[in-house]
């Protein structure tokens, strides 16, 4: 019988609000999942190279006219998610096989296909010695990116995070994201936990605070 793949279970994106740092009010958590292999016969040479997919992130009310949703600005980690190895098919032979596979870097830079979603690239690496091998990986990325109208509006279906409120301030976003890794490592995911520390100090990073004395306006 062939291989049974588990089923890829898709993430619903989670959009947040921010305020800024200009033009960004959205920060999105996105979860992609992608093949990083071709289930095919390996021939034992290490093969490098470069990938782009498409993740679940659909900007809302995307125009390709207005420049601020021609980019984004992201934070994003990647782990193998699952590996699949068959026998090796020789006499005298067990299936302790060789094999490397890996996700050496995800580039900072990204695209926006004309329908508004965006696509990560990543490199990834892979070697196996006389068997069929296949694997995927799972992106987890934080994007800053521009949505007009209220922030995290969405008419694609996606979930967004109803219990904030539109234009929170950087420090109560800093400390929402820090409540959540701390429940990510209650959860012994401390890779996710990680990344929302990263995405905590990224925001208060970009924050630059008014002039003393002005006053700072939030939804």
């Amino acid at each position: 019988m062939p291989y049974k793949f588990p089923l890829i279970d898709g993430q619903p994106v989670v959009r947040i609000p921010v305020a800024g740092p200009p033009p960004y009010n959205t920060l999105a958590v996105v979860r992609t999942t992608a093949g990083i292999t071709s289930y095919d016969w390996a021939d034992g040479n290490t093969d490098r190279r470069r990938q782009t997919v498409p993740t679940p992130l659909i900007l809302a009310q995307y125009d390709p006219r207005r420049p601020e949703q021609q980019h984004v600005i992201h934070s994003s980690s990647a782990t193998v998610r699952m590996m699949q190895i068959s026998a090796e098919v020789e006499v005298f032979t067990d299936d302790n096989t060789d094999f490397q596979i890996s996700i050496d870097a995800i580039l900072p830079e990204s695209r926006i296909d004309e329908h508004g979603r965006w696509w990560v690239t990543f490199d990834v690496a892979e070697e196996f010695t006389k068997v069929f091998a296949g694997a995927h990986a799972e992106i987890t990325s934080w994007v800053l990116c521009y949505e007009p109208g209220p922030p995290g509006s969405s008419t694609t279906g996606e979930l967004s995070t109803g219990s904030l409120t539109v234009g929170i301030h950087p420090t109560a976003m800093t400390n929402q994201l820090r409540q959540l890794a701390t429940k990510l490592v209650a959860a012994g995911e401390l890779a996710k936990a990680a990344d929302a520390n990263q995405a905590a100090l990224d925001v208060m990073l970009a924050y630059v605070p008014p002039p003393d004395g002005a006053a700072e306006y939030h939804w």
